[in-house]
């Protein structure tokens, strides 16, 4: 059972705030592949997993941009797992320190 974390609460909503901003530049940019090169980190980790089925092709991404039924799964998968980052690390933290205070 996935714990209460604050500190995985907290980099989660870093993760979403960041990715909304390059979202919103990248929609609102005029040049076409430097709009993606500014959204493509919002994309990681799991954001790639779900263009290769729109895509075709392993190597070629054509607009992941404006695609919003790949925007928003990559958005909560990817939140998902940076809620689930910050908890392992408040857990591995907690643990260390209550090891070295006995």
């Amino acid at each position: 059972m996935i714990r209460r974390s604050k500190t995985g609460l907290v980099f989660a909503g870093l993760y979403v705030i960041a990715a909304t901003a390059m979202f919103f530049v990248a929609l609102t940019c005029s040049s076409d592949w430097m709009c993606d090169l500014i959204a493509l980190p919002a994309f990681v980790p799991a954001g790639y997993l779900y263009w290769l089925p729109f895509s075709g092709q392993f190597n070629y991404i054509p607009d992941p941009v404006r695609r919003w039924e790949f925007i928003i799964p990559a958005l909560i998968t990817n939140a998902a797992l940076y809620y689930l980052a910050g908890s392992a690390a408040e857990l591995l933290f907690k643990r260390l320190f209550n090891r070295s205070a006995k």
